[in-house]
Formats: C-alpha cells, structure tokens, sequence
C-alpha cells in the first residue's frame, strides 16, 4: 500500500505520495541492476568543496548508485508543482532513509550519497549500521576563500541559493570543524585536489574487497 503524505502549500493542500516520487526518482537512478558490494560513501566538506564532482566520479568509477537530495527534490517537484522549498526539504529528511532501504532490493550495494553529513553524523553512522553497510567517509579540504569563488561562480541551482550559501558560510565551516572535533577518526580518506583520484580509487577499492 502506498504510504501518503500530506504538505500545505501557499494557495492550498497538495496531497503527495511517496511511493510514487519513489518511482520517478528511480528512473533517473543509473546502474541499479549491477552487482556491487555494500559500501555506503558519505561526505564530511562545506559547500563549495566539489563534494557532487567528486561523487558522480566515484560512482562512476565503480558502477556505483549515485545518490543526490537534490534529484529527490527535482522528482517530487515535478509531479507536485506547489510543494515549496522548505516542504521538499523536509520530504527528503522524512523519506530519504526509508528510500535507501528500498534501494537494498537491487543488486547494486555500493551507494554514494551526495550528501555533507557534518551536521547529522550520528544519524549516517546509525544508518549505515542498521543496513550493515560498511561506511566510507570522505573529508573534502578546501580553504574558505576558494569555497566562497566556488559557490559565487558554480552553475545555478534551484534548491540553493548563492547569497544564503556565502552567508550561512561561516557557519558551515563551523559545523564541519566540529565534525572533525568529534567524529575525525571516522573519516576514511581527505581528499584534496592535488592527491588526485588514483589513491582515492585504491582507498576505496581495498574497502570493497574487504567485502569479497
């Protein structure tokens, strides 16, 4: 049965169900049928680090699910015109777990999430371990002043704003330094431009054969 929500809209209700979202962003989900080994690859970098660049390589490299919040938000947009930003957002924090459960019905267990999880670790490491998948945690380094180009600069996104990005900036760093303060040895692998690829795909490849 198809569970059900409901968001308010600002000309009226709009009844939305998220199983079927849940079919609209499967089909934009690439590689679902691929045999791969569990590995659940999150993020520890502020906006602006290349976090998205870097996942899309990763999942590529592997033939791995690259999974985004933001392909979420742009399927349940497009069967719901009217749900809002803050209703989108808070869609994802209600579903995106229950999403990645069903996603374990497919063959493909090597999931790279799209996703900084500074300000909610406890809650990755927690799901992670709840569907047994192995957690590979990348630091991405960037300093602000580069972060702060990035984001002035970077290709226009409808779910992120640039002048509430560069002003919730210093904050973000905030949460990633506490990230480090508390959870820094749980961080697989920092990546910086200048370490390349190479080593990060040998890091990686060594934790998927752990799981052979």
């Amino acid at each position: 049965m198809a569970l059900s929500a409901f968001a308010h809209c600002y000309n009226g209700p709009v009844n939305y169900d998220p199983d079927t979202i849940f079919e609209a962003y499967l089909d934009n989900i690439q590689r679902l049928n691929i045999p791969n080994r569990r590995l659940y690859i999150a993020y520890s970098a502020v906006t602006g680090s290349g976090k998205t660049w870097l996942a899309k390589r990763i999942a590529t490299h592997f033939s791995g699910l690259y999974l985004s919040a933001d392909e979420l938000r742009t399927a349940a947009q497009e069967l719901y015109p009217m749900i809002s930003r803050s209703e989108l957002d808070q869609f994802v924090a209600q579903y995106a777990p229950s999403i990645q459960n069903r996603l374990l019905e497919y063959p493909n267990h090597l999931h790279v999430v799209d996703t900084n999880i500074d300000k909610y670790a406890q809650q990755v490491f927690d799901k992670a371990a709840e569907i047994e998948f192995p957690l590979f945690i990348i630091r991405l380094d960037v300093d602000k002043s580069t972060l702060a180009d990035r984001i002035a600069t970077r290709q226009k996104n409808i779910f992120q704003d640039e002048k509430m990005l560069l002003e919730s900036l210093d904050q973000n760093i905030k949460y990633h330094d506490e990230f480090l303060k508390n959870f820094g040895n749980r961080i697989s692998y920092t990546y910086s431009e200048e370490g390349g690829l190479e080593h990060l795909f040998a890091s990686i490849e060594q934790v998927l054969n752990e799981q052979a």
